[in-house]
């Protein structure tokens, strides 16, 4: 078990290890930036000028680690643990999720465009380090960010930061009431798969929505009967009618075993070449892992269905079980729903939980 092996078995197994505290946030934003939002040899896929990079850089430079602060000095802040590099990438990629909604005009001038990216940035900022917060943190958040972002962006008094969306293509922020949808009543509809749109269910929706076009994991956490699952499936079978993606639900239980689970995604899936899998063609597929921390652990306390979708994320493929190749998967993101550990659920290591961009569903606002 690594998790107590020293550093010479560690190094034994192929393994560079860097701590946190010497891998912080700065090389990531900086790879970041050079690959998805100014790649330098390759100028046709540029989304900023250098001026706007340099903007965002220094939004970074002058937030990031109060919110990283927070998270980690409040005490049970969160309902799944997560850890700082996460954070990072859900707000680099959310960001990027954000940007066409801008649509702006690049040969302006750039204190046009600062304003925009500014509040895109607070937004994203919002829904990626403070995601994963329980209600009872969100007062605190709240007040961090306000103090924060005083002379970056205008944030509406009143209610809480996670209240407001960045209306796009314009720099305001507006409450996400204004944007819930009527309830239309379809009598086709069996009753548990009624729901009513409230401002908690367009939000999550939005966010799994911008995170799955930029392919982001995502795992969906909260006390049972907020609708976390529902909001999901929803959310997907939106996306299915709209014909661009293809679903792949997986349903977790106590005696779910790795092997069903690899049949179960192979099963929908077609074979590209020998050793590629991949959804049809011209779509994409959203494999969505309902109670993914209901298995049982085995004896050395990992849960074998949790690392094999670990092992997709990690190397987006997993091995045949009978010639022992490695089949490569493409086009699947995966998203994920649980509740906090306890009655029978399982922790989920930080080996898999860091993938994701965690989003804490509460109890319905109303």
């Amino acid at each position: 078990d690594l998790a107590v092996a020293s550093p010479a078995t560690v190094s034994r197994c192929g393994m560079v290890y860097l701590t946190p505290e010497n891998m912080t946030w700065e090389p990531r934003v900086a790879s970041w930036s050079q690959r998805e939002l100014y790649p330098a040899e390759a100028k046709d896929t540029q989304v900023l000028t250098q001026e706007l990079v340099d903007h965002v850089t220094s939004l970074f430079a002058s937030t990031i680690e109060a919110g990283l602060k927070y998270v980690r000095g409040t005490v049970g802040s969160e309902m799944i643990p997560t850890v700082d590099s996460q954070l990072v990438d859900g707000l680099c990629a959310l960001f990027v999720a954000m940007l066409p909604l801008a649509k702006l005009d690049l040969k302006a001038d750039a204190a046009t465009n600062k304003p925009i990216i500014s509040s895109i940035y607070t937004f994203c900022y919002i829904w990626s380090v403070g995601a994963a917060l329980g209600e009872e943190a969100w007062a605190g958040f709240d007040d961090m960010v306000r103090d924060q972002f005083t002379e970056i962006t205008q944030l509406p008094g009143g209610g809480d930061v996670h209240d407001y969306y960045v209306a796009l293509p314009n720099k305001d922020f507006r409450p996400w009431r204004d944007v819930v949808p009527d309830f239309v009543w379809d009598p086709k509809t069996p009753y548990f798969s009624i729901l009513v749109p409230t401002m908690d269910t367009v939000r999550y929706a939005f966010l799994l929505e911008r995170n799955l076009e930029v392919n982001r994991p995502m795992l969906y956490t909260g006390l049972s009967g907020v609708g976390k699952s529902v909001i999901i499936a929803d959310t997907i079978q939106k996306l299915v009618d709209g014909g661009a993606w293809a679903a792949l639900p997986v349903s977790f239980s106590a005696q779910t075993s790795a092997l069903r689970t690899q049949e179960t995604i192979e099963s929908k899936l077609e074979k590209r070449k020998k050793t590629q899998l991949g959804p049809p063609p011209g779509k994409q597929v959203v494999m969505f892992v309902d109670d993914v921390n209901m298995p049982a652990l085995e004896e050395y306390g990992a849960s074998p269905p949790v690392e094999l979708l670990r092992q997709f994320l990690d190397f987006k493929g997993f091995y045949d079980r009978q010639k022992l190749f490695f089949k490569d998967i493409t086009g699947v993101t995966e998203v994920c729903a649980c509740g906090p550990p306890g009655g029978g659920r399982n922790a989920l290591t930080a080996r898999f939980v860091r993938h994701h961009t965690v989003v804490a569903v509460l109890q319905p606002s109303g």
